[in-house]
């Protein structure tokens, strides 16, 4: 069955293309009338849409009414039946008289047709419901023909949580490969076999790794304006000092941004560590040299503008003075896949190292993120998975992204005992 729309700016013009392309066999499932064009709402006019097909049989407004009507369809059904059954006493003859029989054969007569108008309904929506299924089935075979009947459900699973369809498809023909004919209907392998091709196909989480010789490691978070850079620092700064015993520095550049300085300023002196505010390349790289003790520093970087190439140049440059050992890029999963690419693709001519992920209680779907690791065929350091500092803070699991994926629920929930250390090595 092949699904069509047509849309016009009246109902009667609409009509017509319908008729024009379809014929006399045409079925209408569905219209609808909805505004278009314009600016804000200003100068759109009304638009007609009728969704069509054809090769469908529909039952005659006769017929359908002989369906619906229960008499009817008992006399038709029964008409053979009572030609060899003999005849009946007269109906006076078996019901009692008077008013108390009267009452008796109008309540049961009220009844059978109450309880037969019932079970004709069911059975017609039941005929609606699986000419429905027929259609969406014969639509999903369309749209997507290499695709399994038997791992389709994993598949629009990986497509609602934001995984592109190229990706999607390469996980799902990896899974068909692996799988028998038994295994395939196997809904909790399928399941698993798909989150294990995920984690397989992308890095392994890379964390932060400190020094073992006494020297200082020099990280630089850089982003997009708003994506949670100095929340994070002051996470990183927390855990390695309260829970690592690690001696962490912090340097900030954010000079730009109202109450930036203030803000890390108040987490420095809440975890008791240094920090540095600077202006140009030469006093970072003073600033670096003035905190020769540090087992980590951590560098705050101004917001930038992925389409701001003048900023990006006077980022580079604070970067090339402060020579880190890793750039980390923050990026946040509210974002659409499309925002986070392009800032990916400005972004790279910093040398990224990792990435960091941000506000993964606040994403809608996690998938697309897979893409964006993928494209950029970098590890993911930490996730943050809310604004509790330190707490919200973890390594970048790629495994638990992909359960998260797999199982949205269950993906979704943390405990504290399977939270491994920030300062951890590679996981899985």
């Amino acid at each position: 069955m092949n699904l069509k729309t047509y849309q016009a700016q009246t109902m009667a013009q609409a009509l017509a293309a319908v008729r024009r392309e379809l014929g006399k066999d045409a079925v209408i499932l569905h219209t609808r009338t909805f505004r278009k064009g314009g600016f804000l709402g200003l100068g759109s006019k009304n638009v007609v849409e009728i969704t069509a097909t054809s090769g469908v049989n529909v039952l005659h407004p006769t017929e359908k009414r002989e369906l619906l009507n229960p008499s009817s369809v008992r006399r038709n059904s029964h008409t053979q039946m009572e030609r060899k059954i003999s005849p009946m006493p007269p109906r006076s003859a078996l019901e009692p008289s008077g008013p108390a029989g009267r009452d008796h054969s109008e309540s049961i007569s009220s009844t059978n047709r109450s309880v037969s108008s019932k079970d004709y309904l069911q059975q017609e929506l039941k005929l609606v419901k699986q000419m429905v299924q027929e259609l969406l089935q014969q639509n999903r075979k369309q749209q997507h023909p290499s695709v399994p009947e038997e791992l389709f459900s994993a598949y629009m699973g990986l497509i609602n949580q934001e995984v592109t369809r190229e990706l999607a498809n390469e996980v799902i023909e990896k899974v068909r490969s692996q799988l028998g004919p038994s295994q395939i209907m196997d809904d909790i392998k399928v399941r698993e076999l798909v989150a294990e091709t995920l984690t397989k196909m992308l890095p392994a989480a890379e964390p932060i790794t400190l020094e073992t010789t006494g020297k200082s490691k020099i990280i630089a978070l850089v982003g997009p304006t708003g994506v949670g850079k100095t929340t994070t620092i002051a996470k990183l700064a927390a855990n390695f000092k309260l829970r690592e015993n690690k001696a962490v520095g912090l340097i900030t550049i954010d000079t730009y941004r109202i109450a930036a300085v203030d803000q890390l300023r108040t987490y420095a002196n809440i975890i008791n560590v240094p920090l540095r505010v600077v202006l140009s390349p030469e006093e970072l790289r003073q600033a670096i040299d003035s905190m020769p003790n540090m087992d980590l520093i951590l560098i705050d970087t101004a917001g930038r503008s992925q389409n701001d190439d003048l900023k990006l140049h006077e980022l580079k440059s604070f970067l090339h003075a402060a020579a880190p050992d890793e750039i980390h890029l923050v990026l946040s999963t509210t974002a659409n896949q499309s925002v986070l690419l392009s800032t990916i693709k400005r972004f790279s001519s910093l040398n990224i190292d990792h990435i960091i992920f941000t506000k993964l209680d606040e994403a809608v779907g996690v998938g697309m993120l897979f893409g964006v690791m993928k494209k950029l065929n970098r590890a993911v350091s930490y996730i943050t998975t809310g604004q509790n500092v330190p707490e919200d803070i973890e390594p970048g699991s790629v495994g638990r992204l992909a359960r998260m994926i797999v199982h949205p629920q269950k993906g979704s929930e943390i405990s504290d005992d399977n939270i491994p250390s920030i300062a951890a090595g590679e996981i899985l």
